[in-house]
Parts: structure tokens; sequence; C-alpha cells
């Protein structure tokens, strides 16, 4: 059950889920993909105000991009984690990306100057879109479904793309003229379903998840001046914690303050983990739990086939 892009409020519609719209976006797919067919959903402007939403208490998760497999972490989800009001991930999907470039009917090639998506999109795409069309401009959208919105109603503005997914084009009237040539390198997005701690529930790295099952922990790290992620690796590798990955993209936060994500096996000892993040912590590291969730299962979404992140395995 889709509901736009609305406003909501606590007591009318506490069981929505917001994802980063509008509709047709890969954060949509992924939702789909945990929630029951007929899940009340609403579209969200940014990943800002999708988090935002689960803050104030008007949905009660948000879906939004991680990283991808091509382009590394998204920025906007790891700084509205890092700042302001704690908040957990609840579980991850990772689907595969597969990108068209499509426009408005009777638009050639050539027509083009400028092509629309989100940041991530681009840089997956420019192999062959440097190919196809090496001139035309890049324009950065909140999302893929958001460029091509933009690109079917730019009237009077002809000339624009859309990279996104081929159903999206469809269903923004758009006609696909480009694509990646066959045999191209397969990408992914990993995908976060997020809300608020549970009361009475505090998140623990002791804690574990069901018999045989898969989980995965992610923690975020901030870093004063005189330390970098170099000292948490390090602290990891000596430690000898197995499977625990670190984002390669370290994000800035506001007065020049720094963030990096690392993503732990559930199965890691929880007494070593301890020991490693209290010494951290003396080193001037501050330490935020964003919790500990299942790890994604391709075997869980029938139908919807998933393709994995390089280096999520065991480092």
């Amino acid at each position: 059950m889709y509901l736009g892009g609305g406003s909501a409020t606590h007591h009318d519609h506490p069981d929505l889920h917001a994802y980063l719209g509008p509709e047709g976006t890969f954060a949509e797919s992924a939702l789909r993909a945990v929630v029951p067919e007929d899940a009340r959903r609403i579209s969200k402007p940014s990943i800002t105000a999708a988090l935002d939403a689960v803050r104030y208490g008007t949905v009660a998760d948000a879906t939004v991009p991680w990283e991808n497999s091509t382009a590394g972490t998204v920025a906007e989800t790891i700084r509205g984690l890092a700042l302001g009001e704690p908040l957990i991930v609840r579980r991850e999907v990772v689907l595969p990306v597969e990108l068209v470039l499509a426009v408005p009917s009777g638009t050639a090639l050539s027509d083009v100057v400028k092509i629309l998506s989100h940041p991530h999109a681009l840089v997956q795409a420019e192999p062959w879109l440097a190919e196809v069309s090496p001139v035309a401009s890049r324009v950065l959208t909140p999302s893929t479904a958001r460029a091509a919105e933009a690109v079917a109603r730019a009237l009077g503005a002809p000339g624009g793309a859309a990279v996104c997914a081929e159903a999206t084009a469809g269903m923004y009237g758009l006609e696909v003229i480009a694509r990646p040539p066959a045999g191209a390198a397969p990408a992914a997005t990993r995908f976060v379903v997020v809300g608020k701690p549970r009361p009475l529930a505090p998140i623990s790295i002791a804690a574990s998840g069901g018999a045989g099952e898969r989980t995965t922990m992610t923690l975020l790290f901030y870093f004063p001046v005189s330390c970098g992620p170099e000292h948490v690796e390090a602290a990891l590798k000596e430690a000898r914690l197995s499977g625990h990955r670190t984002d390669r993209n370290v994000t800035d936060l506001a007065e020049g303050q720094r963030c990096i994500c690392v993503h732990i096996r559930g199965e890691s000892s929880a007494s070593v983990l301890r020991r490693v993040l209290a010494g951290l912590r003396r080193r001037g590291i501050s330490i935020r739990h964003l919790g500990r969730y299942p790890a994604a299962n391709p075997a869980e979404f029938s139908g919807r086939p998933q393709a994995p992140i390089a280096g999520t395995e065991d480092s």
C-alpha cells in the first residue's frame, strides 16, 4: 500500500515504513523485499528526511541506501546516523543495481545535454556513460527515481536524461536509449532498515542472534584530530576479530570531526571486542553502536536475487 510523500503523525500512522523516494527507487524495492505486500509505505524526499521521520516518531522505520559496491558508502546516510538522536539498524538488504539511460519519447542520444541521477548511480554508470554520452553534463539528484521524475516533467527544457532502473523509466513514461554493454561487471547496493532503539532493550555487544543465525554488528567510530581509521584497523587486526570489515570511505561530519563504520560478524568474541573498544576509547575515539541485526541472506528473498558487496565476508 503506497501512501505517497505526504506528512504523517505518530498517532495516525505509527506503523508506516518510510523509504528514500519518490516511488520507484531501489530503496523502495529493498523495503518491499522485507515487508508484507500490503504494508503501508511512505516516500521521503531525502535520506535525512527519512531518518528524521523515525526520530520524530511519524514512521516505524526507514529504508535507506548504505553503500554501493562500485561507489562506496553513502555519506548522507552515515551523517544521518552519526549525528542526532541515536538510531539502530534492524536489518540489511543487498540488491543488484542494474541501470539504464532513459529519456522522454522522441529524444535521440545526440540530443542529450545533461544526465541526472543519484551520485552513486552516476559513478556506477560512468564507464559506459563516458562512451555513449561523454559531453553531457552530470547533474546530481537525491535518488534515481527523482532523476526520472525530473526528466519526465521538464517541460520546455529538452535534452535531459536519467540514469535509473528500467522499470522506473517505464513508471515515469521514459524510453531507454542506452544500457551497460553485455558482460559489464555487476553492481549491488546495500540498504539498511533503521528504527529507534526498543525501550527496555539496551543494545549490548554480548547480544547474539538465534541458533545458526548470521548477524552483523555495526559500530561508528568518531576520530579526534590525533587519531584516524588506521588506529581502529590496527586494534581490530591485533585482536584477531573474525569477520570484521571497515567501510572504504571516511565520512566528514560537523566541525572537522570524522567517522568510519566497522561491521563485525556475530560470532566474534564479546569479551575481546569489549577490550578493544575500551582501548580505543582511552585514545579519545568515541563509539556509537548501531545495533546487531540479521545479515543479508539471498535465500530469504525468493524471486528477488541479491548480489554481493565486495568485502562483506571475512577480512
